[in-house]
């Protein structure tokens, strides 16, 4: 082990368990080196401390995910809302009038229009909510 390994090492055997686990799981890579999460996995192994999950501060901020996952599903949701209407758009006239085929055709063409209605506003609530959770986020 190098000499830095070994000062990290002696300092982080100072220092008491239940802080370690704090650090831990705290996960905060802007405030420790890998070198040091390293060191304290090894530190509470050998205290007998099974290691608990770690937070995923880093790779949540990196990989953009968090609010980002829910804009982008409402996106794809609302995407999906959009070709269906435009289809439905090119089909809905070249069919022929509901009320002359039967009740059948009527109730696929009101479970289609409720369909499309649902999509829509489930993904404009999604979209809306991308953004509490977001604020929520950075108030913590």
């Amino acid at each position: 082990m190098s000499k830095s390994g070994t000062g990290i090492l002696d300092r982080m055997n100072e220092k008491e368990t239940e802080e370690l686990l704090i650090i831990w799981e705290e996960n905060n890579r802007d405030e420790w080196s890998s070198e040091v999460f390293k060191t304290i996995g090894d530190v509470l192994t050998e205290r007998g401390i099974s290691l608990p999950p770690q937070a995923n501060k880093d790779k949540e901020q990196k990989s953009g995910k968090g609010t980002s996952s829910l804009r982008s599903t409402s996106l794809n949701i609302l995407g999906i809302w959009l070709v269906s209407s435009i289809l439905m758009g090119f089909i809905r006239p070249n069919l022929p009038n509901p009320f002359k085929i039967g009740p059948i055709s009527l109730n696929l063409l009101v479970f289609t229009d409720l369909l499309l209605t649902g999509l829509l506003v489930s993904g404009i609530i999604c979209f809306i909510l991308s953004f509490f959770k977001k604020g929520n986020k950075e108030q913590k």
